[in-house]
């Protein structure tokens, strides 16, 4: 299954690449999830694709996730969102909630934040995108069992179609990132690699095969 990428109807969204997320000193320091982004690549990855959409005027937009402790942080209606708010992490101002050394939002990026795992949910994010007129969305970013898969399912629903960069993207584990990649995103979001978007980016034409 081929696909054209046409940089005027194009955007890339970086999700979750916050200190807490997948920094060393961040929250997840030393958990099975930092070791898997590690391995895949995903900060450097991503970064290469946001540069490369820079420079075609495609536009990056960095979805954060940053909790309000005195509204009550993320909630404690799910293990996640229980998890968020007992640890404290990703909270507004501090150090894990902002942008990792190398995905830092430049000047001419977007910022969307958010307090779900959908970009979407009570986000600007979809207006954003309707007002420039784009259908297609390259995701990169954490976590793919989470945020990512969130996204991916919401902007299908929305009428966008979603294609998920293999290695710029990461989960919570190796086992689990294949899972998302292989049935997760089955009929959902085209999965493709790095290097694919980087050329489809220069030519204006992506033809790799989704997988």
């Amino acid at each position: 299954m081929s696909f054209t990428l046409d940089p005027a109807r194009t955007a890339v969204l970086v999700i979750g690449l916050q200190n807490d997320n997948v920094a060393d000193d961040g929250a997840s320091g030393g958990t099975a999830a930092l070791v898997h982004a590690r391995e895949v690549g995903v900060v450097a990855n991503a970064a290469r694709i946001a540069d490369a959409a820079r420079q075609t005027g495609v536009p990056v937009i960095h979805v954060h996730f940053v909790v309000d402790p005195e509204t009550g942080g993320a909630g404690t209606n799910i293990p996640l969102f229980e998890a968020i708010t007992t640890h404290r992490t990703v909270e507004r101002d501090t150090y894990g909630a902002a942008p990792v050394t190398g995905a830092e939002p430049v000047t001419g990026d977007l910022r969307v934040e958010r307090s779900r795992m959908s970009a979407f949910h009570d986000t600007a994010l979809d207006t954003i995108l309707r007002c420039a007129g784009k259908t297609h969305l390259v995701l990169t970013g954490v976590h793919t069992n989470h945020a990512v898969g969130t996204t991916a399912r919401d902007a299908a629903d929305l009428g966008y179609t979603p294609l998920v960069v293999s290695d710029a993207t990461a989960s919570t584990t190796a086992d689990a990132h294949a899972a998302d990649l292989l049935y997760g995103f089955a009929d959902i979001a085209p999965v493709i690699e790095t290097n694919a978007v980087l050329a489809a980016l220069d030519q204006g034409d992506l033809k790799e095969e989704a997988r």
